[in-house]
């Protein structure tokens, strides 16, 4: 569960931005979603309700110090059932100033669909409400590619030996984090793209490969790539995750599958080969996937006959902070790399790439 903190700008009608909020519920399949195990499959399955459950609370205080912690750390999601409602939760705080927190749970947004979420809110506060495709209507084509796109990675990924990091044993049960601004112009990445006709994820994902050789002193690595699924024509528009494995059909109930949004990215690397030349090949690598991106990790493991077959994760994704501090509804206060969460466990090693 995360947690998102706006500051309402004035203007800002409070009773207005509900009742928006409430037709974005009513009118968007994903924040109607829940979740449920069936323990017939041993799977999680998803369901989309036709019922309103809209949960909006307000509270007043003197200060918002610790409210969105407060606020998420209240939701009790120990619980066999908590999911069993759409976990989507908003409060107005009513201080010296307005301010919106809204609590979703990461299954209901990828890194694509959250500010396209908070753009369709704006829009239908200002009377222009977009228009948008809710994912059973590209549910069909995508389905139909994903036993193709497994036998795609299973002849890629052919003969690949899985690494792992060393585990240790840890005295704590938190999660730990850590992160690096590299002072790199983006003027200078765009350059070297232009130049050598690649793109700055290539660059980022070539360099991970070359971190995963020196750890594992291998010079052919996989590690696991979050993509957005948004390959096929009209998932562009979609609001929510665009995978068929956890999303389903209206009444149908469709199972969870693990690391959804993930495909492998096997890299080898030459011995003689120059970092220009690396590049070059993910690159490449890059464009044939992209009509397989449709597989789950879990279908692709279980072809390769492995129960894990790799275990550090790479996320690239654009910068939009900027973006959303500059809007005259609300103002962003807690970015979502630093917001409050809830997290049930914590897996991987990872590099993610905000650009």
């Amino acid at each position: 569960m995360h947690a998102f903190t706006f500051k309402l700008q004035q203007p800002c009608r409070v009773e207005l931005l509900k009742a928006v909020w409430k037709k974005s519920v009513e009118n968007l399949d994903i924040l109607r979603t829940s979740f449920h195990f069936s323990v017939e499959l041993g799977r999680w399955a998803q369901v989309v309700h036709s019922t309103l459950d809209f949960k909006w609370t307000t509270e007043r205080r003197e200060s918002i110090d610790n409210v969105a912690k407060e606020f998420i750390n209240g939701l009790d999601f120990g619980a066999e059932d908590a999911l069993h409602h759409p976990p989507v939760y908003l409060r107005h705080i009513s201080s010296d100033e307005d301010y919106l927190i809204v609590v979703l749970h990461h299954a209901l947004y990828d890194g694509i669909s959250l500010p396209m979420l908070f753009d369709y809110v704006k829009a239908v506060y200002d009377g222009n409400p977009p228009s948008t495709v809710q994912f059973h209507t590209v549910s069909r084509r995508i389905t139909s590619l994903e036993t193709q796109a497994t036998d795609y990675w299973g002849v890629r990924l052919k003969g690949v030996h899985p690494w792992a990091f060393p585990r240790e044993v840890s005295s704590t049960a938190n999660a730990w984090r850590t992160s690096k601004v590299v002072k790199l112009p983006k003027e200078t990445i765009d350059r070297f793209c232009r130049r050598y006709e690649v793109s700055a994820q290539s660059i980022a994902q070539a360099s991970w490969a070359k971190v995963l050789a020196v750890c594992s002193k291998r010079l052919d690595v996989v590690y696991g790539q979050v993509v957005s699924g948004r390959t096929v024509a009209g998932s562009e528009k979609v609001i929510g995750p665009v995978f068929v494995s956890i999303h389903f059909v209206r009444w149908l109930l469709v199972t969870l599958n693990e690391r959804q949004n993930t495909i492998p990215c096997r890299v080898t690397i030459g011995e003689r080969q120059t970092s220009k030349e690396l590049v070059r090949s993910v690159h490449k690598l890059n464009l044939e996937a992209l009509p397989w991106h449709h597989a789950s990790l879990r279908s692709i493991q279980q072809v390769l006959n492995t129960t894990s077959l790799c275990d550090t994760l790479f996320l690239f994704q654009p910068n939009t902070q900027d973006e959303a501090e500059q809007d005259p509804l609300w103002t962003l206060v807690s970015r979502p790399d630093e917001k409050e969460s809830k997290s049930q466990v914590g897996l991987y090693h990872g590099l993610g790439v905000n650009l």
